[in-house]
């Protein structure tokens, strides 16, 4: 035999093999459409997820104040005063902000009642406010030893006036 035939032979042998490339294959082809329709459906729960949270009811500044003052409730007998009363008229500084549009941070607690007094703010609730600054002045400057009775009054005090600077529609949504 000549060398073209023999060669002839064997390239016939491989021309007769069957052989597709996977990629090529249905079961290939399937799969990735499975993973695309996967993909598809987390992209949309994801998508779903997110519009969810920036569409969500945030709390109000209110709730979130009474939500800390709740937490400080549980925390009279292991937190220091100190630190409580500065908590307190934190929050309610927040509050006032909110809720009169006054730039409550710069100002200290003298300047505050002060500033207050000017504005069309009920004297109730200023005085509640003066009383509960003079007691975080007392344990401030370490004239008076404090009890935890006296803390949580000036607590439920704060919570008081919390509730009272609730504008009325905020109120009638949360019933």
């Amino acid at each position: 035999m000549n060398n073209h035939t023999m060669l002839q032979d064997s390239l016939y042998d491989i021309y007769g093999m069957d052989y597709v490339p996977f990629w090529q294959t249905s079961f290939y082809r399937s799969l990735l459409y499975c993973m695309g329709a996967f993909l598809f459906l987390v992209l949309i729960g994801v998508g779903f997820y997110l519009y969810k949270k920036i569409r969500a009811k945030k709390k109000s500044v209110w709730d979130d104040v009474l939500a800390k003052f709740d937490v400080l409730r549980g925390a009279v007998v292991h937190e220091k005063p100190a630190h409580i009363y500065s908590e307190i008229s934190h929050n309610i500084k927040k509050c006032i902000r909110a809720r009169y549009h006054c730039d409550t941070f710069a100002k200290t607690d003298a300047e505050l009642v002060a500033y207050l007094e000017e504005q069309k703010i009920p004297a109730e609730l200023i005085n509640e406010l003066r009383n509960l600054i003079e007691h975080k002045t007392e344990i401030k400057f370490g004239c008076e030893t404090i009890s935890q009775e006296r803390i949580a009054q000036d607590l439920a005090c704060a919570i008081n006036i919390v509730k009272k600077m609730v504008p009325c529609h905020t109120q009638k949504q949360s019933q």
